[in-house]
């Protein structure tokens, strides 16, 4: 009788390009049954293996999830059906963290990702606390001394404005949106009191 042992990886972050030929490579190396599923920049890595008894195929199988992991190192965010905003979810509640969002663009697509997973509005505000609120939505403006030290940069600026979103909700970090203009792609920046992070979209 066969066994057999399936194992997904979730990943985020390396290009499609970067995911498939790290999933080249582990196939020439002889690992079976690879199979590749992506979706809005997730990627399911699908690791099945055969074996003769149930401890040799969750052995052999384990074996090509460690390698693979070892590739895509911190990339790897979960395993099984775990998607990227429960993920995130996850751990924003084991770590007691606050989130929110500089603009309503940036809290809509947020917030559409959150709001179906329980106890989201534990770690996200929906805009109740920045943008939604006149009073604190007048606060989350690009500091002028910003301006005036980067004029025209738009990452500098949605840093900005995201450093002062998350000031004005007295949140832990805070996301910016923004979409492509001239001379610049799409991008997703994150904000917290140490710096930003800015990671341009395809």
């Amino acid at each position: 009788m066969v066994n057999t042992e399936l194992r997904i990886l979730r990943v985020f972050g390396p290009t499609a390009a970067e995911v498939s030929a790290v999933l080249r490579q582990a196939r020439a190396d002889g690992c079976p049954g690879l199979r590749l599923l992506e979706r809005d920049g997730e990627f399911a890595v699908c690791v099945q293996v055969s074996a003769p008894n149930r401890a040799m195929a969750e052995q052999y199988c384990e074996k090509w999830v460690q390698r693979l992991r070892a590739k895509f190192g911190d990339d790897v965010f979960a395993t099984g059906e775990t998607s990227l905003a429960q993920a995130t979810l996850d751990t924003l509640l084991e770590k007691r963290k606050l989130l929110v969002a500089a603009d309503e663009t940036t809290g809509r697509l947020v917030g559409a990702l959150l709001q179906p997973l329980p106890h989201s509005e534990a770690v996200f505000d929906f805009g109740t606390e920045s943008y939604a609120d006149p009073e604190k939505q007048k606060q989350i403006t690009v500091p002028p001394q910003l301006l005036k030290k980067f004029p025209g940069d738009v990452v500098q600026a949605a840093a900005g404005r995201a450093l002062a979103a998350m000031q004005a909700a007295g949140a832990d970090f805070a996301a910016v949106y923004m979409p492509a203009t001239v001379g610049q792609c799409p991008f997703v920046l994150i904000c917290d009191n140490h710096g930003a992070a800015a990671c341009a979209l395809p």
